[in-house]
C-alpha cells in the first residue's frame, strides 16, 4: 500500500480529448427494477430516497416529496429541482478517461 502523496504522484496524466463522443451512445433511464410499474430508475430512486415521499400517480407521475443532499446540505422540495442521473457529466467522463 503507498501512502497518499506518492499513490497521487504515480497517476498517469493526459490531454483530454472529446473525440468520438456522441452523447446517443449511452443509454438513458432504464425501465427500472419492475418493468410493468411504470416507473423508470429516476422515478424509483427519487422515490426510495425521498425524505418526506412523493405521491406516485399514473405511470409513475411523481409531485411533491422532499429530499435532502448531503453534498450541499440542501433540502429540495419537489423532483423537478434535482438531478440524479450523473455524479460526472458524460462527456466530462469521456474526456477524462
Amino acid at each position: 500500500m503507498l501512502p497518499i502523496d506518492a499513490a497521487v504522484a504515480a497517476l498517469q496524466t493526459a490531454d483530454e480529448s472529446r473525440a468520438g463522443y456522441s452523447r446517443s451512445a449511452f443509454k438513458h433511464w432504464t425501465a427500472g427494477d419492475n418493468p410493468t410499474d411504470g416507473c423508470n430508475t429516476r422515478q424509483e430512486v427519487l422515490i426510495a430516497e425521498a425524505t418526506i415521499a412523493p405521491e406516485v400517480g399514473p405511470r409513475c407521475a411523481i409531485t411533491g416529496g422532499t429530499w435532502f443532499s448531503y453534498y450541499d446540505e440542501v433540502t429540495v422540495e419537489g423532483a423537478r429541482g434535482l438531478d440524479i442521473d450523473h455524479m460526472v457529466p458524460l462527456a466530462e467522463a469521456w474526456d477524462s478517461k
